[in-house]
């Protein structure tokens, strides 16, 4: 859960930092916090034990290692392809966000590979929840914290969230490739 709730984190505290984004006020609704809990637990459940417990698995005792993981995360991002739609990306934003969506699950498959399910099913978890109910980074329902922006979609992913924009690309192309060089020094 550590790592992904240190991605967005970062993502967060960079766009504060930055001016790109105000945080103009909060409400904490528990009734609705521990539901938004439950269903982000269940979808981070259900997506990893699908995507990397059995598919991922299967690919890579059929077609090898890299392989395995590249075409496991581009179905991974196509599940997301009708999201785009709902959130009227334009086709740079939906590329853009399906790239970072690759890579995000890139980096849920090398945690799977490297410490077991559990670990890919927490970053799941908490960038989820991080994003949608706690920071609102995304305009899918209320969360706990009400922002704006104040710079164009492109860099701060706009409504969709941060898998839609620059700033998002940015702290996951990093995280990937530091995970990348510290799993292959181990």
């Amino acid at each position: 859960m550590g790592i992904g709730a240190v991605l967005i984190s970062t993502v967060f505290v960079l766009e504060i930092l930055a001016g790109w984004v105000i945080v103009e006020g909060y409400k904490i609704d528990w009734k609705l916090f521990l539901y938004f809990l439950s269903l982000q637990t269940l979808v981070a459940f259900s997506e990893e034990i699908s995507f990397r417990g059995y598919i991922l698995k299967n690919f890579v005792n059929g077609m090898g290692l890299k392989s395995a993981i590249i075409l496991n995360s581009i179905m991974f991002s196509a599940l997301h392809i009708p999201s785009f739609g709902f959130y009227h990306l334009d086709i740079t934003r939906g590329m853009m966000a399906f790239i970072i969506l690759v890579l995000i699950s890139t980096i849920m498959s090398i945690m799977y590979l490297k410490y077991g399910l559990l670990s890919a099913v927490g970053f799941h978890l908490a960038w989820n929840f991080l994003q949608y109910h706690i920071f609102t980074l995304s305009s899918i329902q209320d969360g706990i914290l009400k922002i704006s922006y104040t710079r164009p979609d492109w860099v701060t992913g706009g409504s969709y969230g941060p898998e839609a924009g620059i700033i998002g690309f940015v702290v996951v192309f990093i995280a990937l490739s530091v995970l990348i060089v510290r799993t292959q020094k181990t």
